[in-house]
Parts: structure tokens; sequence; C-alpha cells
């Protein structure tokens, strides 16, 4: 079985920020969502960036394996990074099996029913996940503490140290 899993950074920064005032450390993450779905085969990370703001952290998820599709704004209008995800979606739902969504953004939705419609299992694993998410998904996880930095800086890892450091 093939898993894509499609992260929205941005989302997820937000959400987790909001809950916990922490962080999420991107390779516990893929490691949490490992043990749920054994084999990811795609791991997509999306998000926006000002400039060179988020350079370094980029770099860290490339490190993790993420193809990262990470869009300019000038902040001046909202950046939604739905459809980016549904493109990437459509192109790989004839390889994959299922997919974990790491967003909890109800705009989402749509591309969980047309998953489905496929014949694709839909996961969401994301932090304050919205009814409207529950309903459609297969299955929904909450981010737990597990998956975040710890309160203490994790300086020894360097990725982790620079997912820290550099995220908007």
């Amino acid at each position: 079985m093939k898993t894509a899993m499609f992260v929205d950074t941005s989302n997820l920064y937000y959400c987790v920020n909001k809950k916990f005032g922490r962080k999420i450390d991107y390779e516990k993450l893929v490691m949490f969502a490992q043990e749920y779905i054994t084999d990811t085969d795609f791991l997509y990370a999306f998000g926006v960036r000002r400039e060179q703001e988020a350079r370094n952290f980029v770099k860290s998820l490339e490190k993790i394996g993420f193809i990262t599709r990470f869009i300019k704004s000038n902040n001046k209008k909202p950046t939604n990074l739905n459809a980016d995800i549904c493109i990437e979606a459509f192109k790989k739902h004839s390889k994959i099996d299922s997919i974990i969504l790491c967003s909890a953004d109800r705009d989402i939705a749509p591309l969980i029913r047309w998953a489905e419609d496929q014949g694709i299992n839909v996961t969401v694993y994301a932090c304050g996940i919205p009814m409207e998410l529950k309903e459609v998904a297969n299955s929904n996880i909450e981010i737990n503490e597990k998956v975040l930095m710890n309160a203490v800086n994790e300086s020894a890892d360097t990725t982790t140290a620079q997912l820290s450091s550099d995220m908007p």
C-alpha cells in the first residue's frame, strides 16, 4: 500500500502554537504517522514564505525527505495552500492507496470526499480537527505532545534546531 502525506505547515504552525504554545518536530511527525501507516512513499510539505524567511526550514524539511512546495507571499492578501495540496493529490491519486492529510483547514473537505470517491483512504492528522473533516475522513488522529519539540531547545539535533529557529 502506498501512502502520500500532505502537510500544510502554515496551518499546523498556527493550530499547534494556539493549543500548545510550541512547535512541531517534523521528524517526530513523520515517525508518529508511520506508526499508523507503515509505508509513507510520498512526503509533501506546503507553506508560505516571505523572501528568504523560511529558507533553513525548507532545507530541513527536504533533509527529512519532504518534497517542498512553498509559495512566496507579500502578506497583503491571505494565501490558501489547499489548491496546491489538491493538485499534488490529483497527480498522485493513481499511485496511492491512502493519504495522511496534516491540516485542520475545513476548506480541504472536498479533497477528502474526492479521494474517498477514488477509493483512497484518508486519515486527517492535525491539531484541532474540525467536525467537517472528522465527518468526511476515514479516520482522524489529533496531534499530541509526542510530536512537538521539547520545551527546552533540542539543540543537539541540528534538524530540530533549524526547524525551531527558522519557522515563521
